[in-house]
């Protein structure tokens, strides 16, 4: 198989699973999924890849969660690569929930619960990190717990959102 082959094929994967997370019933029996977001261009992998390692450890592959990898630009191959890459890195998709790939426009029109968005402040980005991984083990533990119903609890403002993603800078 060529690599543009491939690559076609990863993207393809990443539309599926987007589709998927966009399909899931929203009626108030359904469990509705908590959504994590991380801004990138891929410059500056460690906040991305911490975050799945935190994801992939605090959540099972049927938990009802998502994490969403928001993109400047409409995302295309280089970034389905860049996707894949990051999961193989934490043992591959089939060991975690879902992972997306958005473009900023795109991920700002879905609910989500936290997000890191990278803005140049290094101390900025450590308290970030800090914070969305403190809110998955917290939403891990207490849906475990059957406190909450996992997606019970932080839903941020999308405006805030955009306005966080105007800033982005890797």
């Amino acid at each position: 198989m060529s690599e543009s082959a491939a690559l076609a094929d990863v993207a393809a994967r990443l539309q599926t699973l987007k589709e998927q997370a966009r399909s899931v019933d929203v009626s108030s029996d359904a469990p509705v999924r908590t959504r994590f977001v991380v801004a990138t261009d891929w410059s500056q992998a460690a906040a991305p890849f911490a975050v799945l390692k935190a994801y992939r450890a605090a959540f099972a592959p049927d938990d009802a969660v998502e994490l969403c990898l928001a993109t400047p630009h409409e995302p295309g191959a280089v970034d389905a690569e860049c996707a894949r890459s990051l999961l193989e890195s934490v043992g591959g998709d089939a060991v975690c929930g879902p992972v997306t790939v958005e473009s900023f426009d795109e991920v700002v029109t879905t609910a989500y619960d936290s997000a890191v968005v990278p803005t140049g402040d290094a101390g900025l980005l450590i308290m970030e990190v800090a914070g969305i991984v403190s809110r998955m083990f917290d939403v891990s533990r207490r849906a475990a717990a059957g406190e909450v119903r996992i997606n019970g609890g932080n839903p941020g403002s999308r405006d805030a959102l955009r306005e966080r993603l105007q800033a982005f800078t890797a």
